[in-house]
């Protein structure tokens, strides 16, 4: 049925790039709730790279470097951010830019490889309308352009068919270079098919696949160390750091089900919701499994493989697997299609509740309409995967805009006031961290306006302090302190016991006078933020 339909496909594809285009817009445009920490230290980077670019500056080109994430991204959004002036909302548009990016791989995948845009249209749907997936969309977050590139890096491979033609398997290698050039740890995504092409070369005794792929690796490996040796501490000090497993948040004995099964929860609660996944599984069980499309048990393949990958790691988070997400939606895709050509009344039926359900939660939680639906958390105690999630509209993971002013822009302009006054350079403790004010976004804001408060920034510099004393002789580095008595940090932070001897040290040196309290300021959630004089001597 849908097959009839097929010219008619890029209009749907059409539509949902509109639709998602002018959402993320919009509620860029309604939000103001600064960038959280991931997200405003990526902005930074683009800014700096802006400043590099538009004015020559190397020591903002340095500093657009001085991470352990690569660069390309970064370049790119500042390279934008050059041309239209320095927008902190703009840079978050660029996420939108790849994700839309996802849309254009995804269908291609299916119209070239597949040979069905039907299922391309499909498979696009599913993935725009994860919960979490378009939530990040319009963030400059980097998990969104690593499926973008992964995507293209698996469709140049499979037209190349595994390797063997030399343009397209050099267009895979380029996105190959993109995306560990976003972050390293996206060259894992390419294993499973690095592995399968050699495995053909041997089995077909291919040479020109062999040629390409060691030739291939050649290039990724001569364009990206020059990157791992520069940045060789800061990389390995990030995987030591991510390396650690958050106390109660997933499970972690690998000997364990729910160990195995962990991405899975995290799957349907963050991003299909169970009704949905259920219905996917149901088509796919009873005819998709059937379909014979060229690729397709590759598509599996590599949809298993990166899931085992990164549940084999201890430290979990969904947006690891957003690759095999969004291939597990080309394989949805197939099921549905299959599926509705069989059982054509059942099969339209479920995916119009697909489609309501997924629009529903949407609109809901990303713009508060319908009224009644918003939020809702519904959730079923299941055996073994514990609370999974029926429909939700409840602020998270999909988070709501934000119209109200938050009071970074008014710190700033009080401590230039202060600098100004002075004349002297004056070092300022950010000791707040919660996703709406911390350093991060702090610093990210006095990049802004391309101007030197000159301030200089720092936090707590410690998981723990040794004692008392160690906590104060640091606080006493600094001019000023951005603190909050209403324990603004978040439980699961490493440095929480920082956190905590700060607070009783600012506590007791306000009770002596030590910290003088110049003003306060509140965020919408009610927590005061108090900008707080160092009257003693700063230490050297």
């Amino acid at each position: 049925m849908l097959k009839k339909l097929s010219f008619r496909a890029s209009y749907f594809l059409i539509i949902l790039i509109l639709f998602h285009l002018i959402g993320n817009i919009v509620w860029i445009k309604l939000n103001n709730t600064p960038p959280a920490w991931d997200q405003a230290a990526h902005t930074s980077k683009s800014i700096l790279f802006s400043h590099f670019i538009s004015s020559g500056d190397v020591a903002s080109f340095i500093a657009g470097l001085d991470t352990h994430y690569g660069p390309f991204v970064f370049f790119l959004t500042g390279s934008v951010l050059a041309i239209t002036g320095i927008s902190i909302k703009i840079a978050q548009l660029m996420g939108t830019v790849f994700f839309v990016g996802t849309f254009i791989a995804l269908y291609l995948i299916a119209r070239d490889i597949l040979h069905n845009k039907w299922v391309g249209v499909l498979s696009v749907f599913l993935f725009s309308f994860g919960l979490i997936i378009y939530d990040y969309s319009r963030l400059l977050l980097l998990d969104i352009p690593i499926v973008c590139f992964v995507l293209f890096g698996m469709y140049f491979f499979m037209k190349s068919h595994a390797l063997k033609e030399r343009i397209p398997a050099l267009l895979m290698f380029l996105f190959i270079i993109m995306a560990i050039y976003t972050k390293i740890q996206a060259i894992s995504y390419f294993v499973f098919p690095f592995l399968y092409a050699f495995i053909i070369s041997v089995k077909k005794r291919n040479r020109a696949i062999f040629i390409n792929l060691v030739l291939g690796v050649i290039l990724v490996t001569v364009l990206f160390l020059p990157w791992i040796v520069y940045r060789w501490s800061a990389i390995v000090n990030y995987f030591s750091i991510v390396s650690i497993p958050e106390a109660g948040a997933y499970p972690t004995n690998i000997l364990t089900f729910q160990y195995w099964i962990h991405y899975v929860k995290l799957t349907v609660n963050q991003i299909f919701t169970a009704p949905i996944f259920l219905m996917i599984l149901f088509m796919g069980i009873m005819n998709g499994w059937k379909a014979k499309y060229p690729w397709k048990f590759f598509l599996i393949f590599q949809t298993v493989f990166i899931y085992l990958s990164y549940s084999i790691l201890v430290h979990k988070d969904i947006r690891y697997i957003f690759p095999s997400v969004a291939i597990f939606t080309i394989i949805a895709g197939i099921w549905i299609e299959s599926f509705i050509q069989k059982y054509r009344i059942i099969g339209i039926t479920l995916l119009c509740i697909v489609v309501i359900l997924s629009i529903g939660q949407y609109t809901a939680s990303s713009f508060g309409f319908p009224r009644f639906l918003v939020n809702h958390l519904i959730t079923v105690n299941v055996p073994i995967l514990d609370d999974v999630t029926i429909f939700n509209t409840s602020g998270w993971p999909v988070v709501p805009y934000n119209s109200q002013e938050f009071p970074q822009r008014a710190i700033l302009r009080n401590l230039d006031k202060i600098v100004h006054k002075g004349g002297e350079r004056v070092r300022v403790a950010v000791l707040v961290s919660v996703p709406e004010f911390n350093g991060n976004n702090f610093y990210l804001y006095s990049l802004e306006k391309k101007q030197d408060y000159n301030l200089e920034f720092g936090g707590t510099d410690a998981y723990v302090f040794t004692s008392p004393q160690a906590a104060e002789n640091y606080l006493n580095t600094f001019d000023y302190l951005l603190f909050s008595p209403d324990r603004a940090y978040m439980p699961y932070q490493l440095d929480v016991e920082a956190y905590r001897q700060i607070g009783v040290v600012i506590a007791s040196k306000m009770k002596n006078h030590s910290f003088e309290l110049i003003s306060s300021y509140s965020l919408p959630s009610g927590k005061r933020i108090f900008m707080l004089k160092n009257m003693q001597p700063i230490t050297p």
